[in-house]
């Protein structure tokens, strides 16, 4: 499952967040799951471009879990 929310401004502003779930099930191999959610926000001045964004992902197999994998990003664009 996956759920994307984008929203664009005439000012520039463009916003995107989103929030995944992916499950697998199997009497072979261990369950598996993994849920990802993230925000991007990007901002046009003219030629320069910024560009924030956030995600955060957590997964599970079995009884191994990773989690607090968080991920931030700043990019500055010159054209």
């Amino acid at each position: 499952v996956r759920f994307t929310v984008d929203r664009y401004s005439s000012r520039g502003w463009q916003v995107n967040a989103f929030f995944g779930l992916r499950t697998l099930e199997d009497s072979e191999v261990p369950s598996e799951t993994f849920r990802d959610a993230g925000l991007t926000v990007r901002r046009t001045y003219g030629k320069l471009e910024v560009i924030s964004t956030l995600t955060r992902s957590d997964a599970e197999r079995g009884s191994v879990e990773s989690t607090d994998r968080l991920e931030v990003r700043l990019i500055r664009r010159f054209f």
